[in-house]
């Protein structure tokens, strides 16, 4: 019997989904073990820092928005990754206040604090939220960085919002770890598709009964969920990170969880990126499963004005994995894509690309 493409593809997809599962169960054994390794992050102090400033806005449909902020001056708006929260930008709200910035990070709807309205989790309501923080904080000159979910949201929002570029609420943006079309890829057979939207309901439920510790046959009470999440980063990550990541992942209602993983499987936003008129920082992690590298490579070769920085050994995680490094670039890409004024002509500074 001749073996068609799209019956290698389902058979490949199938044995993915069982491959994961039996690589959790797996994993779970030795997961106590891999925890005891040395772990600078375990004695950091997670509490949200001194001085963080917390806000409720109202969303256009009804819905609430949490949003934190420190710092004063030229702002960035932070937008995080399904299944996170404001927490994963625990570092940034340090740095980048320390490097003389105001830095405002939301809840995206349906996670953390902010809580949807009659739109739903849709991706184009996720957007107008991230408009209206803009708006009713007033941002101007905006760095605005997505990771990973957040990036395509920004997608939607310059789509939806082309305004904000040219009036100058966004100057410039950070898309960090994500992708702008289907994660599996542009040649995925339509059965092999099929299969996936069938089974990614069933997956997101299962996500979120690991991550929440709900698992059985004796197995310790998060150890599964620590595999599912170290599958985020990449080379040697600490174990508080991973469990921050489990933590805020627990969190999130499995509904909500499955009805955006669809949705982000087969997101297809690249008819977007050559109308993008605001210089764009692409940083990808070599090591990141969840949105390869080849993702990132594409967004930076298709927006008009971008640079890319492929970071080894990184994984998904980039926020946790390379803090330094990660806010020397966007303080960097930040002074770079200073919008030209009066008074940036008379200090010299030069004008974005």
């Amino acid at each position: 019997m001749k073996i068609t493409r799209s019956r290698l593809a389902i058979g490949a997809a199938a044995t993915a989904a069982a491959g994961l599962a039996g690589a959790a169960a797996a994993g779970a054994i030795t997961v106590r073990r891999w925890r005891r390794r040395p772990d600078p992050a375990s004695a950091e102090d997670f509490r949200e820092p001194a001085g963080t400033r917390h806000r409720t806005l109202p969303s256009a449909d009804g819905g609430e928005i949490h949003v934190v902020e420190r710092g004063e001056g030229r702002p960035f708006l932070l937008i995080h990754g399904v299944t996170e929260t404001t927490l994963v930008w625990h570092y940034q709200l340090q740095d980048l206040v320390e490097a003389g910035y105001r830095v405002v990070a939301m809840d995206v709807r349906g996670h953390g604090k902010s809580r949807a309205g009659r739109d739903g989790h849709t991706l184009e309501a996720m957007a107008h939220d991230a408009y209206e923080v803009l708006q009713a904080l007033d941002l101007r000159e905006t760095v605005a960085v997505g990771h990973s979910m957040g990036a395509m949201i920004l997608f939607q929002l310059l789509a939806d919002h082309p305004e904000l570029v040219s009036d100058g609420a966004i100057a410039s943006i950070a898309l960090v770890a994500t992708s702008a079309s289907p994660i599996l890829g542009n040649g995925v057979p339509a059965a092999a598709a099929e299969l996936v939207r069938v089974l990614t309901p069933v997956a997101g439920r299962g996500h979120i009964r690991a991550t929440a510790g709900r698992v059985q046959r004796g197995k310790t009470p998060g150890d599964v969920a620590a595999v599912y999440c170290r599958l985020a980063f990449g080379s040697n990550p600490s174990p508080t990170h991973v469990e921050l990541l489990r933590a805020m992942s627990s969190a999130v209602p499995a509904p909500i969880v499955a009805e955006l993983v669809q949705t982000l499987l087969s997101l297809d936003v690249r008819k977007v990126l050559p109308a993008i008129a605001a210089p764009a920082l692409v940083v990808v992690g070599k090591r990141d499963l969840l949105t390869p590298v080849w993702h990132s490579r594409y967004i930076a070769g298709h927006i008009p004005v971008a640079e890319l920085h492929e970071l080894p050994e990184c994984g998904h995680m980039v926020m946790f994995e390379r803090r330094a490094q990660l806010a020397e670039m966007l303080v960097d890409f930040a002074e770079r894509t200073k919008p030209v004024t009066e008074e940036t002509m008379v200090a010299g500074v030069p004008p974005a690309p």
